[in-house]
């Protein structure tokens, strides 16, 4: 019985670097913290910036809204340039997942 504890915490240990794994951002165990671009029609100039975000704990449970409309609405966005996501993650325990909006 106790192998088999010991086994599944193991196993649930060397899953815990891949529960969230999004396109072909790299992902550490220790900490991840990447910021990749998505789409966009990109002109300079004054515009505002704003995230939505899920957060995952262990793979398990996972909470959040992370749409492109929640991002707007959170920073008065009418006119989105781009989109992009960003990543972070902490020792496997918590992974966040947010979308960046960038637009007027």
């Amino acid at each position: 019985m106790s192998r088999l504890l010991i086994g599944l915490v193991l196993f649930a240990s060397l899953c815990l670097s891949c529960f969230a794994a999004v396109g072909n951002v790299p992902s550490g165990i220790v900490i991840t913290g990447d910021y990749v671009g998505m789409s966009g029609d990109f002109e300079s100039g004054n515009y505002r910036s704003s995230e939505a975000c899920v957060t995952s704990w262990l793979g398990w449970f996972a909470a959040g809204d992370a749409s492109i409309n929640a991002a707007c609405q959170r920073g008065n966005i009418t006119k989105v340039m781009s989109v992009s996501h960003r990543v972070a993650g902490y020792i496997g325990i918590a992974q966040v997942y947010c979308v960046v909006v960038r637009g007027y």
